[in-house]
């Protein structure tokens, strides 16, 4: 017998959506159940059509996010106390919204709401006009918008480094002109560039530690928030400054090697054009994937990570993924580095996955003074990724970062997890060379061998032992020296050249510190083995003595070694002797 029409399983719609959206988008279905109804939100705030981008569309977009959280809320029927949840949700929506506020108004340049809308979720630089489908109580009908949407969020997140940093270029030039031209070649200026990515790291670190702060808000009072608007120092802007010049210095390299420039808009194929002369500080998209892969890696997920906690702030951030961590300094200061979310912890930041989170300060010549037995101690035995920070009196910082276990060694060690980098004037990243050398990092202090092996002592990076290393911190901080190449680390700078342009060697050290990185859990496992490592010493410091001891009080029973406590009997013995001897 055949099949009936009610043997047939009946699909549900829910799950088949669920399934070809989960196919097409890198979301899992809690995430997708989420945008769709986000998506659905928006559409009834706006009407039976979408109007043009505007300003407010962040805090719609949280604001709509959160209000699928109440819908999810509303529906669970099967909980004990679905009110109260329903009811914790808009409280939470209700704060929410005054942070995300906040945001937009101080933090975020002005008009990047207009400008994310349109660079990541318009079609031709226009609003669609977008007819609310018959069946919008069901959230999961067919809608070629939803998709448009979906990929919007995936751009702005989850396609990669590449695809953020196209929307990032494309913000950029729309909050400029507010159109972008088709088949004409784009630019940015640099340090637009370079300031939005400040701004989103910001407003990623508020929107991931959202529930913190309002408790610290509490204790602080009404000019908390205030803290976090972005700094226009002297010091914050001069190392804004420092990474805006190393982009345009991707531009002019680029420029010289007369590659094409690639460009893509919203509306447009990708499209490749001989390279033109652009505006000065102005910068390609080109100029900006290269820089970013070279000096800035992290760079692209200031919008990622905000764009993230703003649509998911419940929600881990997915572990295949990279999110940037502004570094926290927990309660320790510092002469190099300003207020909490300085700029040049963002630029560090952008550098390493390993320089975000937690940092804790091992060692700090303006705190525990000038001394190298004290620097090496915060640093031997300390087994997870550090950060040596040098700030010179010819006014550069500089330093390196490495991820190994520090040690007393006449031989360089390491890994090629480690780079140099000069942070100011200039912000350059010298990672290792692909085939070089494996002298990455280097721990000679003199009393390791009293001076008898006739090397560098202090501590260095790169380089030889005999020629010396590339950048050298010696044991009495007089000589040391930074030269701008090696066969370890590829080429650059560490220290700015003089008035007259001329490249400079030696330096004098203004401020030298230490820090642990890599997050609480690194800092803390690194911490233990720090403790368990100089227990070792101290318990091997122990038996040396008690061995020297046992030895001596063997060496004496024996004779060969005499003791002066009775010489004076040898002495008696010998004067009574010669007594006797004239008696007789």
């Amino acid at each position: 017998m055949g099949a009936t029409q009610s043997d047939v399983k009946r699909i549900d719609p829910r799950k088949e959506q669920l399934r070809r959206l989960g196919n097409k988008y890198p979301f899992g279905d809690p995430e997708l159940t989420k945008l769709i109804r986000t998506h659905r939100n928006l559409q009834f705030s706006r009407g039976s059509s979408d109007t043009t981008a505007n300003n407010d569309f962040i805090l719609e977009l949280a604001v709509h996010s959160l209000h699928s959280d109440c819908d999810t809320a509303h529906i669970a029927n099967n909980e004990a106390n679905p009110d109260v949840k329903l009811r914790d949700t808009k409280q939470d929506a209700r704060e929410r919204k005054k942070v995300i506020q906040f945001i937009e108004e101080r933090i975020l340049p002005a008009n990047f709401g207009y400008a994310l809308e349109t660079a990541a979720f318009v079609c031709n630089n226009q609003i669609t006009q977008r007819t609310i489908p018959e069946t919008i109580s069901d959230p999961f009908g067919e809608d070629e918008h939803l998709d448009k949407f979906l990929d919007g969020v995936s751009r702005s997140g989850r396609k990669g480094g590449r695809a953020a940093l196209e929307i990032m270029f494309d913000a950029c030039v729309l909050m400029k002109s507010e159109t972008m031209v088709n088949n004409q070649p784009r630019s940015v200026g640099s340090s637009d560039m370079i300031d939005l990515g400040y701004r989103l790291s910001i407003a990623s670190f508020l929107l991931s530690s959202e529930e913190k702060l309002r408790t610290e808000e509490n204790d602080a009072g009404s000019s908390f928030w205030e803290s976090f608007v972005p700094c226009t120092s002297k010091s914050s802007l001069s190392s804004l400054e420092s990474l805006s010049k190393s982009l345009q210095e991707a531009e002019e390299e680029m420029a010289n090697q007369q590659q094409p420039t690639f460009y893509a808009s919203a509306s447009s194929d990708t499209i490749a054009s001989k390279k033109q002369p652009l505006e000065k500080h102005q910068v390609s998209l080109d100029a900006v994937t290269l820089w970013a892969e070279r000096t800035a890696p992290l760079f692209s997920a200031t919008l990622s990570t905000f764009m993230h906690y703003l649509l998911f702030p419940d929600k881990p951030y997915p572990p295949s993924r990279t999110p940037f961590l502004f570094p926290e300094l927990g309660e320790h200061g510092s002469a190099i580095f300003g207020r909490g979310l300085s700029s040049q912890l963002f630029s560090f930041a952008c550098m390493s996955r390993s320089l975000g989170g937690m940092w804790y300060r091992l060692y700090s010549s303006d705190h525990d003074g000038m001394s190298f037995n004290r620097l090496s101690n915060a640093l031997l035995g300390y087994s997870g990724p550090t950060l040596v920070i040098i700030r010179e009196q010819g006014g550069g910082t500089f330093g390196a970062f490495t991820s190994s276990t520090w040690k007393e060694s006449a031989d360089f060690y390491g890994n090629n997890d480690c780079f140099l980098f000069q942070l100011e004037p200039y912000t350059t990243v010298m990672r290792p060379r692909m085939g070089g050398s494996n002298n990455f990092m280097y721990c000679n202090p003199e009393a390791r061998s009293k001076g008898y092996d006739k090397l560098p002592h202090g501590i260095g990076f790169g380089g030889t032992r005999t020629d010396k290393p590339r950048l050298f911190i010696s044991e009495d901080f007089d000589t040391c020296f930074a030269t701008s190449g090696d066969l370890t680390f590829v080429a650059g700078a560490l220290l700015p050249p003089t008035k007259d342009g001329f490249a400079r060697k030696h330096f004098e050290v203004d401020s030298i510190e230490t820090w642990g990185v890599g997050g609480n859990e690194v800092v803390e496992a690194a911490l233990g083995d720090r403790v368990k490592q100089r227990k070792i010493f101290e318990s091997n410091i122990r038996k040396a003595r008690l061995v020297d001891k046992a030895q001596f009080l063997d060496d004496f029973k024996s004779g060969l070694i005499e003791s002066k406590a009775f010489v004076h009997r040898g002495q008696i013995d010998g004067r009574a002797n010669n007594d006797d001897d004239k008696e007789t």
